[in-house]
């Protein structure tokens, strides 16, 4: 087994974490020939390490890129090529896992990692999991006694191709081109391009996760994203349980818009903050509360805190098995379905949390939810503000995909304002209230300053209230 190994490395910061590197491939029962891309001469790293000097672009950012060339050349020479950032340490146990599965899948899966860090406690801390990256429940297989899915961030810093993957790839024209940057930055795009532009399916395998966990040295993320090890863990069991046929894999939606944006925060999120903005537009207190696109559950466990019970309708079950941790009440992920499962139940509230937006019939999914909404009951909808949005392209000098309005059937999206919301809600036969905008950093210091005339415009979203009469 050959094995062509490409590390970048940029300066001198991550020389002791390139070392580790160095040492694990070293180590490794396999003949490694490791090449180091590099923005300078580095002559002190040893004689076995072949180091390539210069990035493809003026941009230091496209250094990575020099791995693409690297590889087309040398094609016919080794049976696996590797791409790392210098951070990632990828073992001989994750390496002889790769091998172990992979022969297994279709000619069009790969098999991709997680990165995690690591807690004083031993704890672990997957630092690839926050904001709208989740599990797709849809892509679930079982293939020869693994379960794999895939998980829809595509980025753990290093990839792994065998001889004929990077052929595929190759030919595929989008593998070999110039430094650039889409869905992920540019430094992010040089390792996922296989995934994300050249027709290969990512495929995590969860039956064995711990084989396919690479250690992010630097443990920067600590605390600020990912999600810890209690939190995860759960969603493989239901994952299990899908890949056995006991769990449905179906989603509330498609969380994902069809609109070309230049970052992925117009997509459902599945980790959302605390919005204590909820807190003045909702009457707390021992209330019953339905949540309508639940996501991991952090939201809802404010509202328990507040003193109310909630039951949620999450994305899907397997997001669903963290909101239960937090002692949420978990319905199918169904609208119809959940409503079904309530029975006589009533709820005093009923919120549409990040949802609305990416459903085809907003008005109709009020109407069904007003169904198990109690008399005088409240509906709370929280929703994109697409004026300040606009705003925001404009400051950032980024494309604004609403120039043109498409259709939902095009974009899978509703533009959405407090107007609009206001317009869905009265739609289905409520009295809309008052309307709270949420404003954070800069914009929330302008819109203090401005007395509030001007929320409107700078909020990123907003909380619009209703109520059935």
């Amino acid at each position: 087994m050959k094995i062509l190994v490409a590390i970048a490395n940029h300066g001198t910061k991550n020389r002791g974490y390139l070392d580790r590197l160095l040492a694990e491939y070293r180590s490794m029962p396999w003949q490694v020939h490791i090449v180091v891309l590099s923005d300078a001469p580095k002559t002190d790293l040893g004689e076995d390490v072949e180091v390539l000097v210069g990035a493809p672009l003026e941009d230091p950012w496209s250094l990575p890129f020099a791995h693409r060339t690297l590889f087309v050349e040398r094609q016919d020479d080794f049976d696996l090529f590797i791409y790392s950032e210098d951070d990632t340490l990828l073992t001989t146990r994750n390496l002889q896992a790769w091998m172990d599965v992979q022969p297994r899948l279709a000619d069009d899966q790969i098999l991709g990692f997680l990165r995690f860090e690591t807690y004083r406690d031993g704890e672990l801390s997957y630092c690839g999991v926050h904001y709208h990256y989740h599990w797709n429940p849809e892509s679930v297989v079982r293939v020869g006694g693994e379960t794999l899915a895939h998980f829809t961030n595509e980025h753990s810093a290093l990839s792994v191709l065998n001889r004929k993957q990077l052929k595929h790839c190759i030919a595929s024209g989008s593998f070999d081109v110039p430094a650039h940057q889409g869905r992920y930055d540019m430094l992010v795009s040089a390792a996922s391009d296989p995934y994300t532009q050249c027709g290969l399916q990512r495929l995590i395998c969860t039956s064995r996760l711990e084989d396919f966990l690479l250690c992010h040295l630097p443990n920067v993320y600590l605390d600020r994203i990912g999600v810890r090890a209690e939190d995860f863990l759960p969603q493989l069991k239901v994952i299990e349980e899908i890949a056995d046929g006991k769990v449905s894999g179906e989603q509330l939606f498609d969380p994902k818009v069809g609109l070309y944006v230049p970052r992925e925060d117009w997509n459902k999120v599945y980790y959302p903050e605390v919005i204590p903005e909820y807190r003045q537009a909702m009457e707390f207190g021992a209330r019953r509360i339905l949540s309508i696109g639940c996501g991991a559950g952090d939201v809802e466990a404010d509202w328990i805190a507040q003193g109310a019970t909630v039951a949620a309708i999450p994305m899907d079950a397997i997001i669903g098995a963290t909101a239960a941790l937090r002692g949420v009440e978990v319905l199918k992920p169904n609208l119809d379905e959940a409503i079904e499962q309530v029975g006589d139940r009533l709820f005093d509230i009923v919120v549409f949390h990040d949802c609305l937006e990416h459903v085809g019939d907003p008005v109709e999914w009020i109407r069904k939810s007003m169904r198990v909404l109690a008399n005088k009951g409240q509906v709370v909808v929280l929703a994109p503000n697409q004026l300040g949005r606009r705003l925001r392209h404009r400051v950032r000098k980024e494309a604004y995909p609403f120039a043109v309005r498409p259709s939902f059937g095009d974009s899978r999206y509703q533009f959405t304002t407090p107007r609009i919301v206001r317009g869905w809600m009265q739609g289905a036969g409520l009295d809309t209230r008052k309307t709270h905008f949420i404003l954070r950093g800069k914009a929330a210091r302008i819109a203090q300053m401005a007395k509030g005339v001007i929320d409107s415009v700078f909020a990123n979203a907003f909380i619009q209230t209703a109520r059935k009469r």
